[in-house]
């Protein structure tokens, strides 16, 4: 039949640029600001999206569990969900001050042990949860361990609540297609699959995925 007309919404809107990569994030955050719904195939690299460093900060730690920034980074995350954090990791810091404070990493283990607050309370559920992870990654496929991460935590679906959430839940996505696909070839291991996806990020960091089907 003939063509409707109807009013023009916004995804019948492109815009073309010389380069993919030149000032994208700057556009999108403007055309947002003006409540302008965007979608980019650039977005930055994949490696840069904040979920993506979140998980990997959590399975660096389950591979070796004295880092005192990966612990950090992943404490002020969605998926350890302590309220404030910036102000709980200050205080578990001043809790062992002096001349010679522990490494972070061993801040937080003493004040889960050594203290009897709301904190040491949650650091202790917390710590337990990283022997559980770890105790998986021992024993199952790497993709297997990514996949109950990502449910015990809620994490995949507390990223598709956000803005941009269905990009986001994509880049996790391919993040535990990458975790399988090196099951199967590879000998299963943290250690040889963070190796593997630093090797990936310092040849070339991938794009993000495409949402188009």
């Amino acid at each position: 039949g003939n063509p409707v007309p109807r009013p023009i919404e916004f995804g019948d809107i492109v815009i073309l640029r010389r380069s993919m990569l030149y000032k994208v994030d700057t556009f999108t955050r403007i055309l947002r600001g003006h409540g302008i719904p965007t979608h980019s195939e650039a977005g930055g690299g994949f490696f840069d999206a904040v979920e993506i460093r979140d998980i990997l900060c959590l399975l660096r730690i389950l591979d070796n569990q004295q880092q005192d920034i990966p612990l950090a980074a992943v404490l002020r995350s969605p998926l350890a969900n302590l309220p404030c954090p910036d102000d709980l990791l200050a205080r578990i810091r001043l809790a062992f001050g002096g001349d010679d404070p522990p490494p972070f990493h061993q801040a937080v283990a003493r004040y889960a042990v050594e203290k009897d607050d709301e904190l040491a309370a949650r650091l202790r559920d917390f710590l337990q949860q990283l022997s559980d992870f770890r105790d998986l990654a021992n024993k199952r496929p790497i993709a297997e361990l990514l996949w109950h991460i990502y449910d015990q935590t809620g994490y995949l679906a507390y990223c598709a609540g956000l803005e941009d959430g269905a990009q986001r839940v994509a880049n996790l996505m391919h993040l535990h297609k990458r975790a399988a696909q090196f099951g199967s070839f590879l000998r299963q291991g943290l250690f040889r699959f963070l190796s593997f996806l630093e090797n990936l990020q310092n040849e070339k960091d991938p794009r993000r995925p495409s949402l188009a089907n």
